[in-house]
């Protein structure tokens, strides 16, 4: 096993346009998803951030410490912003990311990408997927890869800003989504998709 410094990543800062508000914040019987992710991962020992925008701080504040916020700070959009502003802060780490909207992500599932993780230094991202479909909003991203995306963002030299570009150019790792751990990847985009959410 390789020791490496990983730590926990949760994705907040999308627009939630189609759900029509902020998905992090969802509350379920128990909790608000964003919390619910954190939890999973500080059950598998990490250490927790969560990527928002810097309109998404207060209300975030309001809710959580304000020490495990991160707000974007690196001048790309979508996805690639919270993790590059992950890195820029924690330049040392490597991050699990997870999106706050994978409510039925498994503890089985994310030890998959971790082991393989751990036990493997020829790559520099690792992601699921399936028939050639990536996933990359549950994955683990190394720090030899993003420095290399921040630089090229501080130049203002990425052609794209997507996280298929970044998974293209980089060495990932895939790993296969099975049909027992597909339901774990479900997203919910909108309010219909939340009537076939199962229990968590």
């Amino acid at each position: 096993m390789i020791n490496r410094d990983l730590a926990g990543l949760i994705l907040c800062g999308g627009y939630s346009s189609r759900m029509g508000s902020d998905k992090g914040l969802l509350l379920h019987t128990d909790g608000y998803w964003v919390q619910k992710a954190i939890d999973k991962l500080e059950s598998l020992g990490f250490s927790v951030w969560v990527s928002v925008r810097e309109e998404q701080q207060t209300i975030y504040s309001s809710i959580l410490s304000s020490d495990k916020l991160l707000t974007d700070a690196v001048s790309v959009q979508g996805p690639l912003a919270g993790l590059l502003t992950a890195h820029q802060c924690f330049p040392e780490r490597d991050w699990l990311v997870v999106a706050c909207d994978m409510i039925d992500m498994t503890q089985s599932v994310l030890k998959q990408v971790i082991d393989a993780y751990q036990y493997s230094e020829k790559y520099d991202c690792f992601v699921f997927e399936q028939e050639g479909k990536w996933e990359p909003l549950c994955a683990i991203y190394t720090k030899i890869a993003l420095e290399k995306f921040l630089i090229l963002a501080k130049q203002g030299q990425l052609p794209s800003q997507s996280m298929k570009y970044f998974i293209e150019k980089s060495h990932p790792c895939f790993l296969p989504i099975t049909s027992d751990s597909y339901p774990a990847f479900r997203n919910y985009n909108q309010p219909d998709d939340l009537k076939i959410k199962n229990p968590l």
